[in-house]
């Protein structure tokens, strides 16, 4: 199964992004930040991988009016979007957009696996981050997006140019990241641990993590991939989102 759409998991050092998918990031003058990215090598798709990558959509659409795969929370179109947009992508034209610039609340874009709960699996996106970010990007894995529903989450800093997994009030260091630049980012779960990779990159501090030690729950057997951006104490945090690939979508 191809999952299409409209508008609108990690290594411990950062290097030049190589994604499953290639192509070449378009430039624009607007809000979203944008700097023109270099094409990587084509490499072949593992066989079974879906790829959700957002080009045969429109740009503009806001992301669950595109494809019913997609749900939102908080998402209101002007200060708080999670569309599809041409301003940006690591292969072919578009990417999925998300824009904090509300100091009221913050956006999500939810993505379901096709059957339902899995207890193993492993996803990989391409995120770009710009430098300009004041806060965190976060991907979870889990079966929604609150706290109590997370099964591991992912925080993307640029403020710090690091990526951490959520641990408490002490979050852990998987690696530094460059921002302004895509980064391809792999996680893999099962047995209640979780592995995370950059840039094909194993990280020595995110790998077979218990769940049950990040102060999450093992007991969140993941549904759902979740993106978001912020927090509610400042405005202009922005990502790009593209070539998210797993089996569970199919």
């Amino acid at each position: 199964m191809t999952i299409r759409f409209n508008k609108v998991l990690f290594a411990a050092i950062a290097v030049p992004a190589v994604s499953i998918m290639s192509g070449c990031a378009s430039t624009d003058t607007s809000k979203d930040s944008s700097v023109a990215v270099v094409s990587s090598p084509a490499v072949a798709a593992p066989t079974g991988i879906t790829s959700v990558n957002f080009d045969n959509l429109t740009a503009g659409t806001q992301i669950d009016m595109a494809d019913a795969s997609w749900s939102v929370e908080k998402v209101n179109g002007s200060t708080l979007v999670a569309e599809v947009s041409a301003n940006m992508a690591k292969s072919g034209s578009n990417s999925l957009y998300l824009l904090d610039d509300s100091t009221a609340d913050k956006p999500y874009a939810l993505l379901k696996f096709a059957n339902g709960a899995a207890t193993a699996g492993s996803i990989s996106f391409d995120a770009y981050i710009p430098s300009t970010n004041p806060k965190t990007v976060y991907v979870n894995v889990g079966t929604g997006k609150n706290n109590s529903q997370r099964y591991f989450e992912l925080r993307l800093n640029a403020t710090d140019g690091v990526v951490q997994y959520e641990n408490g009030s002490e979050d852990v260091k998987v690696a530094d990241f460059t921002t302004d630049a895509w980064h391809t980012y792999n996680a893999t779960w099962a047995d209640g641990k979780f592995s995370i990779s950059i840039d094909g990159q194993p990280s020595a501090s995110a790998t077979n993590v218990s769940v049950a030690s990040t102060g999450l729950s093992a007991s969140n057997i993941p549904t759902t991939i979740t993106f978001y951006a912020g927090d509610k104490s400042s405005a202009g945090t922005e990502a790009y989102i593209d070539n998210i690939e797993s089996t569970l979508f199919k």
